[in-house]
C-alpha cells in the first residue's frame, strides 16, 4: 500500500509539472465567451450551422475544464496527505537502510569503521532535523538562507537540479556567503578503497557540464577537485547551527533514487560527530579544480577568433628552438584522449566558440605536436569532433607518419594540415625527419587533403642557405601554400642556440607579442633573411604558378577560408 501511494504521489506531480493552472481556467474562460457569444448576441455575423457547432464545442469542453479543476483539487489535497504518510515511509525506509548498508553489498565500498558503527546504531529522530525523498528534493533556499559557509560535494548534478537552485546558490555567495565546491577529476578518479577506476565519456561531460554550471557563480569560493572521489553526495552547511547532509544509500527496490538525511549537528551522538570531522578532513586533500586556460591547454585569441587546443604540455621533438618549455613549466601528464574529449567539450561550450567557416579557428597543437605518436589518436579525435561544425581546423607538425596511420586521419574539408620545417640539413637543430614529412605532404595532398608547408622558424644563415633545396621539395611535393614565420626566444633558447653556433645579438631582438605567450616572456628576432626567403618564394612562382606566400598564420587562415567559399 506504501509503494502504491507514493507512485500514486509522483504521478500527481508528472502531471501538475504538464497541466499548467492558468492553461485550464483561460480555456474554461474561452469556452464560456465562446458560448454566450453563440447563444445570446443574435447580431454576431455567424452561420446557423457555426452557430451550433460553437455550441456542442463550449457545452462539451466547459464540463471537461470543470472535471479537471474539481479533480485538480481533490489531488491537491491528496498530494498533502500524502506527502505526510511518504515522508513517514521514507524515514522508516531511511532507519532501514542506514542499518543494512554495513552489512551489504556496499560494505566492500564504504568500508570506512567511523559508518559502520555509526550504521550499527539506529538513527536517533533527534538528530535528524529532516529526510528528503531524493537529493534533486533537497530545499536548498532554506537550508543556506541563515548559512555563512556550505561545502558542496556532488559527483555531478542533473540541469533541472540548477535551474531549481543555481539562482539560490549565487544570491548566497553575493551576499558574502562562502560557497566551496567539490567535484571529482574528470580525467580519471580513485578512491578511498580502490586505486583507479575509469570515467566513462558521459560521466566526464555530467562533470564538466557540472563545473561550468557553478562557474557561473561569480562570487563562488572555490571549484576544487578531489583525484579520489566521493563513496556519496554530502554537503556541510555552517552556520549558527550546523547541519550535515549525506545520501550514503543504495537504491530500494521501487524507487530510482536514494533519500537523503539532514542532521543537526547540536544533537548530534559522538560517532555521528567523528564520522563527520573525518568526512571534512577527507576535503584538505582536493586540489583546485583544473583551470585548463590557466595552464595553457587552451588558448583564446579574441582578436583573430582563434582557439589554440593542446592535448598535452610537452614535446619529444627535441628541436633547440622549442618555445614549450620556455611557457609552460610543468606538464599535468593527463591521458591525451580523455584529456582531448574534455577540451573539446569545454571549447564547444564556451560563448567565445562561434560555428560555421566564418567562425573559431581552431588551431592543434600550442604547446604539444599533435602528430607525435601518444596525441595521435586525440588529434584525429579533436579534427572528427569539430567536422560537423565546419570550422577552420590547422595543425601545425613536425612529426611524420606511418602509413598506416595516415589512412586514419579524418577526412575534412575544413582541416589544413601545415608542415613545420627550419632546414634540410642542419639535423641539430631539428627533428631529423625532414624526407618523411615531403613524403608525407606529398601522399596526403594526392589524397585530396589541403597541405601547407610552414617555414618557421626562420633560423639566420641556416635556412637561407638551404632555401633552394626546399623549394625543390615543395614543387616535388605539389605545395601550393607557404608561410614565413620569424623566431621568438628568451634567455634559455638564447643559451641552447648559441651552443648550436647560432649566436643571437641583443640588438637583434625586437617586441612583437607571440600569439601565444601572455606574459611577453619571448621577443622575436629581427631577420633579413626572412624577406630575402620570401623573394626567393616569390621566384619561384614562374614555374610553380598557383604557390602562394605567406608571412602570418593569420592570413594563410582566411586564403584556405576564401577557397572553401568559392563556388565548385
Amino acid at each position: 500500500m506504501s509503494v502504491f501511494i507514493i507512485k500514486l504521489n509522483e504521478l500527481y506531480k508528472k502531471l501538475v509539472a504538464h497541466f499548467k493552472w492558468a492553461t485550464v481556467v483561460l480555456a474554461l474562460i474561452i469556452a464560456i465567451v465562446a458560448l454566450l457569444i453563440a447563444i445570446y448576441i443574435d447580431d454576431f455575423e455567424i452561420t446557423t450551422q457555426n452557430r451550433d457547432l460553437i455550441k456542442t464545442l463550449a457545452l462539451n469542453f466547459i464540463p471537461v475544464c470543470c472535471t479537471y479543476i474539481v479533480t485538480a483539487l481533490i489531488f491537491n489535497t491528496f498530494n498533502n496527505t500524502a506527502n505526510q504518510i511518504q515522508n513517514t515511509i521514507i524515514k522508516e525506509e531511511c532507519k532501514l537502510e542506514f542499518i543494512k548498508l554495513a552489512t551489504e553489498a556496499n560494505n566492500a565500498i564504504t568500508n570506512n569503521e567511523e559508518l559502520i558503527k555509526l550504521q550499527l546504531n539506529e538513527i536517533s529522530l533527534k538528530e535528524v532535523e529532516e529526510i528528503f525523498y531524493s537529493y534533486s528534493d533537497v530545499e536548498w533556499h532554506k537550508l543556506i538562507k541563515d548559512a555563512k559557509e556550505v561545502d558542496l560535494c556532488v559527483f555531478y548534478m542533473p540541469e533541472y537540479w540548477f535551474d531549481n537552485n543555481l539562482e539560490f546558490f549565487s544570491n548566497f555567495s553575493s551576499q558574502g556567503g562562502i560557497l566551496n565546491v567539490y567535484l571529482p577529476n574528470p580525467i580519471e578518479i580513485s578512491n578511498r578503497y580502490f586505486e583507479k577506476s575509469e570515467v566513462k565519456l558521459k560521466t566526464e561531460v555530467d562533470i564538466l557540464e557540472t563545473y561550468i554550471s557553478f562557474k557561473k557563480i561569480q562570487n563562488i569560493s572555490s571549484i576544487k577537485m578531489l583525484n579520489q572521489g566521493f563513496n556519496y553526495m554530502y554537503a556541510r552547511i555552517k552556520g549558527d547551527n550546523n547541519y550535515f547532509l549525506l545520501s550514503p544509500y543504495s537504491n530500494v527496490s521501487h524507487r530510482g533514487k536514494a533519500p537523503t538525511i539532514l542532521f543537526n549537528e547540536k544533537h548530534a551522538s559522538e560517532d555521528l560527530k567523528k564520522f563527520i570531522e573525518k568526512e571534512l578532513e577527507f576535503l584538505k586533500n582536493a586540489n583546485e579544480f583544473i583551470e585548463f586556460e590557466k595552464e595553457k591547454y587552451i588558448i583564446w585569441n579574441i582578436e583573430r577568433n582563434t582557439v589554440y587546443i593542446s592535448s598535452g604540455l610537452s614535446c619529444d621533438g627535441s628541436c633547440k628552438f622549442c618555445y614549450t618549455k620556455s611557457l609552460v613549466k610543468k606538464d599535468e601528464l593527463i591521458q591525451p584522449m580523455k584529456l582531448a574529449r574534455c577540451l573539446s567539450f569545454l571549447v564547444l561550450n564556451d560563448s567565445r566558440f562561434e560555428e560555421g567557416i566564418n567562425g573559431t579557428t581552431i588551431m592543434l597543437g600550442g604547446f604539444n605536436d599533435p602528430f607525435q605518436e601518444k596525441h595521435f589518436e586525440a588529434t584525429c579525435y579533436l579534427i572528427e569532433r569539430f567536422k560537423k561544425l565546419e570550422n577552420p581546423i590547422h595543425v601545425s607538425t613536425r612529426y611524420n607518419l606511418t602509413h598506416k596511420q595516415l589512412l586514419t586521419i579524418p577526412k575534412n574539408p575544413n582541416l589544413v594540415i601545415n608542415y613545420s620545417i627550419s632546414t634540410l640539413t642542419d639535423y641539430s637543430i631539428e627533428k631529423n625527419n625532414q624526407k618523411e614529412r615531403f613524403d608525407n605532404a606529398k601522399y596526403l595532398i594526392n589524397n585530396g587533403y589541403n597541405v601547407a608547408l610552414f617555414l618557421r622558424p626562420i633560423i639566420k644563415d641556416k635556412t637561407l642557405k638551404d632555401i633552394d633545396k626546399i623549394i625543390d621539395k615543395i614543387n616535388e611535393s605539389k605545395i601550393k601554400v607557404v608561410t614565413v614565420g620569424g623566431l621568438y626566444v628568451d634567455e634559455r633558447i638564447r643559451q641552447i642556440l648559441k651552443k648550436q653556433n647560432i649566436p643571437i645579438d641583443e640588438n637583434d631582438l625586437i617586441e612583437k607579442r607571440f600569439v601565444l605567450d601572455d606574459q611577453n616572456i619571448l621577443k622575436k628576432i629581427n631577420l633579413n633573411d626572412i624577406d630575402d626567403i620570401c623573394t626567393k618564394l616569390e621566384k619561384t612562382k614562374v614555374s610553380n604558378t598557383n604557390l602562394h606566400i605567406f608571412k602570418e598564420a593569420k592570413f594563410r587562415v582566411e586564403f584556405f577560408k576564401q577557397i572553401k567559399k568559392r563556388p565548385k
